[in-house]
């Protein structure tokens, strides 16, 4: 019985290492940002997370889901290879004042892992009357 243990625990570490050693490792040198205080001035928001793929494949995104319609992202379309870097950048354009925290999850194929999520998150200083603009 033990004997048969410890071979189906060999048998699933061996599995295991070889699924993983198959893929390229994304690794992306922030997942989070807190922004600050932004203005209206700095409308749209725009942040670029960096990342660099290991391992012995290379990666491919193939797309980026967004937690609102108010988000989009941008990203490296080509497949980038191991030692390489590439990028993402998400672009929040805001539609109120107030605290603000947006989710984009990337999805890569032959990647570890396949899903990344990552967070921008900030405070929209209230809008400012101008009626110089407003009412020329």
């Amino acid at each position: 019985m033990l004997r048969n243990i410890f071979f189906h625990l060999v048998l699933f570490t061996i599995s295991f290492i070889d699924v993983y050693a198959q893929g390229g490792i994304i690794s992306f040198e922030k997942t989070y940002i807190d922004l600050g205080t932004v203005t209206e001035r700095e409308f749209p928001i725009k942040y670029r997370f960096g990342y660099i793929v290991a391992g012995s494949t290379p990666v491919t995104i193939t797309k980026i889901e967004t937690d609102c319609a108010c988000s989009i992202a941008e990203y490296s379309q080509e497949a980038i290879g191991p030692g390489k870097k590439g990028f993402v950048e998400v672009i929040f354009s805001p539609y109120k004042a107030g605290p603000f925290k947006k989710s984009f999850t990337v999805i890569a194929t032959k990647a570890v892992p396949q899903k990344t999520e990552l967070i921008i998150e900030g405070f929209i200083k209230p809008f400012t009357f101008m009626p110089k603009i407003e009412f020329p």
